[in-house]
């Protein structure tokens, strides 16, 4: 066996050389393009994660526009509600202020009479 590895001789010429260098520069041109695979490959992910975060991100903030919105026209609609009590509040404070409204309105809501006044109580009025 050791006379069969003496036998074989390596050539030591341009020719080898040449072949030597070509295969080094494969295997590096090898992992060259495994190192880019595995770097397109993980920015890939990454470029895809973020895309869909930022489309669930958009879809949350149209339900949040959407919610919001629904909420206004109900607060809308409440100060509108709102305003037309208050106006009439405000009516109604403006015709106490009237003492003559305000005797009517003692008069019909508590039976007041004046003196020398009979109230009488109709069947349609007890009902009320």
């Amino acid at each position: 066996m050791a006379e069969n590895k003496s036998k074989i001789k390596v050539l030591d010429n341009e020719y080898f050389h040449r072949k030597q260098r070509q295969s080094k520069q494969h295997t590096l041109q090898l992992k060259f393009e495994r190192r880019h695979k595995r770097i397109r490959f993980w920015g890939s992910i990454i470029c895809g994660l973020i895309i869909c975060y930022g489309i669930v991100r958009v879809v949350q903030a149209r339900l949040q526009i959407r919610e919001i919105r629904q909420e206004t026209v109900v607060a809308k609609r409440q100060l509108k509600k709102d305003q037309t009590k208050n106006t009439e509040l405000q009516q109604q404070i403006e015709q106490l202020k009237d003492s003559d409204y305000l005797q009517k309105l003692i008069r019909a809501k508590y039976f007041y009479s004046k003196n020398g006044e009979t109230i009488y109580l109709l069947p349609d009025d007890a009902n009320n």
